[in-house]
């Protein structure tokens, strides 16, 4: 019986030891996913502080999910909801700061699946507000850059602003129900794009108009131009996240940044390339 007793004893020794061992593993392992994802976190915060994006003139808002700026420290854990996506641009000290009060429809901080770097997700009708106008209205030129992807095919908004349903009034940025299409609609005047891959991939979207048409791009590939002008987009309604008040996004968004011009070439593709090298996107 007493060796019987020992054998028990040494196995609990035994099983403990086990377990001790592998808790310091698993803590291990944890500790370094924290790690890696904090070097990550460094590094795209060192690119985006290098990036092309403040020299560029005529910024309106930049809202980009890495920097210490862009959201309140108290809402930075995974699926904490948000309150608001602050705008860093740097060129204004007014700011278009985006803003959700009601619990109900915030969007959520999240990280994303490839890059492990934070983005913010939208889920179930989540969405910003914008400050009237930040979106270019009336006939103002622009160029502007998405990094975002979605969960399935969807008519999924990701920024839009106007008055709905009145024809040329709008100027809003979706992916359609139907695989590898993106809109930017005007409401019945739109250039619609090919090549959006729908979903669980982030891409770059930029469009941009001169006053005379309209082009769009994916990761740096022109995908589509329409000849346009005359626009009357009116500044109400602006948001992240939605689209005619029913699109709702399906995904999640990294990064967006609004000109209110048409960006030169070589400045276009500057961000762009900053955009490819921060969200390891490949842009030709």
């Amino acid at each position: 019986m007493k060796k019987n007793h020992h054998k028990l004893a040494f196995s609990l020794i035994e099983l403990s030891i086990v377990i001790l061992i592998i808790g310091i593993l698993v803590a291990g392992v944890t500790q370094s996913s924290r790690l890696v994802r904090q070097m990550k976190l460094s590094t795209a915060r060192s690119i985006t502080a290098s990036s092309p994006v403040n020299s560029v003139k005529d910024l309106v808002a930049w809202y980009e999910s890495t920097s210490e700026k862009s959201f309140l420290e108290s809402e930075t854990d995974n699926q904490a909801l948000l309150r608001n996506w602050f705008d860093i641009n740097l060129q204004s000290s007014v700011k278009d700061d985006a803003f959700q009060n009601n619990d109900a429809n915030k969007p959520q901080y999240g990280f994303d699946e490839q890059t492990g770097l934070p983005v913010v997700k939208f889920i179930n009708q989540d969405f910003f507000n914008m400050p009237d106008g930040t979106i270019p209205f009336n006939n103002s030129p622009y160029t502007i850059f998405f990094v975002a992807r979605t969960e399935a095919f969807c008519p999924c908004g990701v920024m839009g602003s106007g008055t709905y349903g009145a024809n040329n009034q709008t100027n809003s940025f979706r992916y359609d129900a139907t695989a590898g299409i993106f809109f930017n609609y005007w409401f019945n005047i739109d250039l619609v794009i090919t090549g959006a891959t729908a979903i669980k991939k982030m891409q770059i979207f930029t469009f941009t108009y001169n006053s005379s048409s309209r082009e769009g791009f994916i990761d740096g590939v022109s995908k589509g131009s329409v000849a346009s002008s005359n626009r009357a987009s009116t500044a109400i309604n602006n948001a992240i996240g939605v689209t005619n008040n029913i699109e709702y996004m399906n995904g999640q968004i990294g990064e967006i940044i609004i000109f209110d011009r048409a960006l030169k070439t070589e400045e276009r593709k500057s961000i762009e390339q900053y955009l490819g090298k921060k969200w390891s996107i490949k842009v030709s």
